[in-house]
């Protein structure tokens, strides 16, 4: 996993390989320990639970 940071910038998933990407690699992927800091963090109960209602607002917005 470690070696594939080296062709393209996805970021290892597992963290045992992140310490093994060279650090001017590390710097620039979404799971350095530093970029993961202000990470997004998307919440699959949160847009199931409200759906329905964040598509008709979506909708609504969109038909403006």
């Amino acid at each position: 996993m470690a070696q594939q940071s080296k062709y393209i910038s996805y970021g290892p998933t597992l963290k045992a390989a992140i310490a093994k990407v060279p650090p001017d690699i590390l710097v620039d992927l979404p799971t350095a320990p530093e970029n993961t800091k202000t990470a997004f963090v998307v919440s699959s109960e949160f847009w199931a639970d409200h759906d329905e209602e964040l598509t008709e607002r979506f909708n609504k917005w969109l038909a403006q």
